[in-house]
């Protein structure tokens, strides 16, 4: 008897718990402060991260047909009118475009997601020039560094040159964030942490990659030329590649970036005093 009379008080105190009502956040305070900074760095950031499109003709073997499959990379504004990327991103010059959201609108999905299956029906167009996209000159690249420099002559005035951080200075453990058209989905977000800022890969002969920062945040087909920040919402990094399934991306120090962009961006001044009509075209 004893023993029932615990178990329904138990009961009865669990009912009570479960009819007690649940305090609401105040007004205005439904967010974290944490994800307040996060939401703010992104309507900051993200209209100067723009997406870098093209087109590789493919064959299938089966269908005995030939195809354009997307090439889908990221890119970020350096200078006036001036975007960095990785050399592998702006490789492939069919049809290289530029793709940059209006922060006005709401978010969306890229010629180049629908052509790799997502749909479109879901999304409102969020671009400039969807169309036909901006069209883009290549200033300069390094193959080895895997580091190159465009120029978007109708870059729209909102999309400004990115602040610059250290990345001398990084320790492994802070915050960092990225935003990149990660699997051809445009200005996708990223966080995590650095968790190595100095890391050297083994046996990789297309590029260089030593003094790597490792860092856990998103790092797809498509995140490749992208940013990653600090929570200040400086440059701290390009995106260069992710070790797939292990949830590991490695990205180029801005410092080295910085100094790659700016020795092509020279070259390419100089090459303009000789050929003046490299203004307009590829050198």
């Amino acid at each position: 008897m004893k023993t029932l009379l615990v178990v329904m008080l138990a009961l009865l105190l669990s009912l009570c718990m479960v009819m007690a009502p649940v305090a609401a956040a105040p007004a205005g305070e439904g967010l974290l402060s944490d994800q307040t900074l996060l939401i703010d760095l992104f309507h900051r950031l993200s209209p100067s991260v723009i997406e870098l499109r093209s087109w590789e003709v493919e064959y299938d073997i089966f269908a005995g047909l030939t195809y354009e499959a997307p090439i889908v990379g990221t890119g970020w504004v350096w200078r006036d009118n001036i975007v960095v990327t990785c050399q592998h991103v702006v490789e492939n010059r069919n049809r290289l475009k530029a793709y940059i959201a209006d922060p006005d609108l709401e978010p969306w999905v890229t010629e180049a997601a629908v052509a790799m299956g997502w749909s479109r029906a879901k999304y409102e167009t969020r671009t400039y020039q969807i169309d036909n996209g901006l069209a883009v000159q290549v200033l300069g690249e390094d193959a080895k560094m895997d580091v190159a420099i465009v120029r978007v002559p109708d870059l729209p005035k909102w999309a400004k040159p990115l602040e610059l951080g250290d990345s001398a200075g990084l320790e492994t453990g802070q915050f960092i964030l990225s935003i990149g058209n990660s699997l051809g989905l445009f200005q996708t977000m990223g966080f995590g942490i650095l968790t190595y800022e100095a890391r050297t890969i083994p046996d990789v002969e297309s590029a260089d990659v030593t003094g790597m920062l490792q860092h856990q945040s998103i790092t797809h087909p498509g995140n490749s030329g992208g940013p990653i920040f600090d929570l200040y919402g400086r440059v701290i990094g390009m995106c260069q590649l992710g070790l797939r399934g292990y949830n590991i991306g490695l990205s180029i120090p801005v410092n080295k970036v910085d100094k790659l962009a700016t020795e092509q961006y020279e070259l390419w001044r100089a090459y303009c005093q000789v050929a003046p009509w490299a203004m307009g075209g590829e050198r």
